[in-house]
C-alpha cells in the first residue's frame, strides 16, 4: 500500500490487532449486518470471525480508516472458503465507513487501495451484497463502478407453518450423509451442476476444503441433517441437501444447500430432500429455517414457497473489476 494514505485527517492503514477493539467498535454500530443470521452479534463472535479468516487465509488484504486514534472506517477483501486463488477470482468486498464520517471520500479510498492491494495478488474483482433496501449503498457503489450482478432473497419457514407431510419415495433413495466416503461425490454432483448455472458459487477445488468442513457449518454438521440421494439402480449420487441446527435462546435452522441432478430437476426429488430437511430440524426445535436462494436459478424460489417458506430480504449483488 502506498505510504501516507490519507484522506484529510484520516490515515488508512494495515489492520493489526492493536485495532481489534476499535474495529469492533464500528462493526458493532454497523447498518449493513446481514439478516439471514439473526443471532445478535457479540464482541467475542466478531473477534472470533476475524481471527479465523485470518489464519485460514481467506482474508487478503484488511484495511483500516483511523481518525484522532478512532477507527471510523473497515475495507476488507475475502475470498469464501470454498473460492480460493484461481477459482472464481472475485473477492468479496466487506466495508464499513462510521456514519458520523461518510461523504468524506473514505469509502471510495478505501476500496481503491483495497483493490490496488488484491490485484497486486491476482485477484480480478470484487464484490458484495446488498438489500435492496439500503439505497444509499447503491448510490454508492454505482458511483464508484460496481453493477447489479445476480438477484437473491432469503426464505423463511416459520414456527406456526405447517410442514407438508414426507412424499413417498421413487426412485431414488434418501439417507444421511456418510462421510468421508460420500464427500467426492457431493463435491462432483456440487460442481457439476449448482456451480455450472449459478454465478456466485465457486468450484471445489483439490486440496480446498468444501463448503461443510468450514466454520461455523463444522461444528453444526450432523449426518442426520446432511441428507444424500442415490439412484436405486446404479447407487449413483444423484441429489443433496445440507441442512444445520444451530441451539440457543431462539433455535434456528439452516438450509445451505439443495439440488439434484439436472435429469431430475422436473421430478420432485428437490421437494423430497427439502422436505426430509425440514422435519428433520423442526423436530430438533428450530423455530424458524432459513436459506437464501436465487430466483433466477431453476426456479429455487418455487421450490420453497411450495414448502412454506416466504420470500423476505431482497438483495442483489453488485460486481466490479479490478483493473
Amino acid at each position: 500500500m502506498e505510504k501516507n494514505a490519507r484522506v484529510g485527517s484520516v490515515e488508512i492503514i494495515p489492520f493489526s490487532e492493536k485495532w481489534m477493539d476499535g474495529y469492533i467498535d464500528l462493526r458493532m454500530e454497523s447498518d449493513t449486518k446481514d439478516p439471514l443470521y439473526s443471532t445478535p452479534e457479540t464482541r467475542d463472535s466478531i473477534r472470533q470471525r476475524i481471527l479465523l479468516q485470518i489464519s485460514a487465509g481467506s482474508t487478503k488484504v484488511h484495511l483500516l480508516a483511523i481518525d484522532g486514534g478512532r477507527v471510523v472506517g473497515s475495507a476488507r477483501g475475502v475470498l469464501r472458503p470454498t473460492c480460493g486463488e484461481g477459482a472464481s477470482g472475485i473477492a468479496t468486498l466487506v466495508l464499513q465507513v462510521a456514519k458520523t464520517h461518510r461523504g468524506r471520500g473514505i469509502g471510495t479510498r478505501l476500496t481503491d487501495l483495497l483493490s490496488d492491494e488484491l490485484k497486486a495478488q491476482g485477484v480480478k474483482g470484487l464484490e458484495t451484497a446488498l438489500m435492496e433496501s439500503w439505497t444509499d449503498w447503491k448510490r454508492f457503489l454505482t458511483r464508484i463502478g460496481f453493477a447489479p450482478y445476480e438477484r437473491f432473497h432469503d426464505v423463511v419457514l416459520t414456527s406456526d407453518a405447517p410442514i407438508t407431510a414426507l412424499l413417498n419415495e421413487v426412485d431414488e433413495r434418501i439417507r444421511p450423509v456418510r462421510l468421508p466416503e460420500d464427500r467426492a461425490g457431493i463435491v462432483e454432483l456440487f460442481n457439476r451442476e449448482r456451480g455450472k448455472d449459478l454465478p456466485t458459487e465457486c468450484a471445489v477445488v483439490p486440496g480446498q476444503r468444501a463448503w461443510w468442513e468450514v466454520e461455523p457449518l463444522a461444528s453444526a454438521l450432523d449426518p442426520e441433517g446432511f441428507l444424500v440421494a442415490e439412484d436405486g439402480k446404479t447407487g449413483e449420487l444423484v441429489g443433496f441437501v445440507d441442512s444445520f441446527f444451530f441451539p440457543g435462546e431462539k433455535p434456528w435452522g439452516l438450509v445451505d444447500c439443495v439440488d439434484v441432478a439436472e435429469r431430475l430437476v422436473g421430478t420432485k426429488l428437490r421437494e423430497r430432500l427439502l422436505l426430509q430437511a425440514c422435519h428433520w430440524l423442526r423436530g430438533k426445535g428450530a423455530l424458524e429455517i432459513r436459506d437464501r436462494v436465487h430466483p433466477d436459478y431453476r426456479n429455487e424460489g418455487a421450490l420453497f414457497q411450495k414448502v412454506g417458506f416466504k420470500a423476505v430480504n431482497p438483495a442483489e449483488v453488485w460486481r466490479r473489476a479490478i483493473r
